[in-house]
């Protein structure tokens, strides 16, 4: 995510391991899709994959 221009914190709010993702400045449309196309390519390069059914039941 560095190498894309985002960094993510470790969480430490909860047991479970999370990251958290902050902004200095504005956030609109097209940089929240930048992130999220980031974090997609950096997962699958890790090898970390989803199922749609997944993301439904996570939410």
């Amino acid at each position: 995510m560095r190498a894309r221009g985002y960094i993510l914190y470790p969480g430490k709010l909860t047991q479970v391991e999370t990251f958290r993702v902050g902004c200095i400045g504005a956030i609109d449309h097209n940089e929240m899709r930048n992130v999220v196309t980031a974090i997609d390519e950096t997962l699958r390069e890790m090898g970390i994959t989803m199922q749609p059914e997944a993301l439904v039941r996570a939410a």
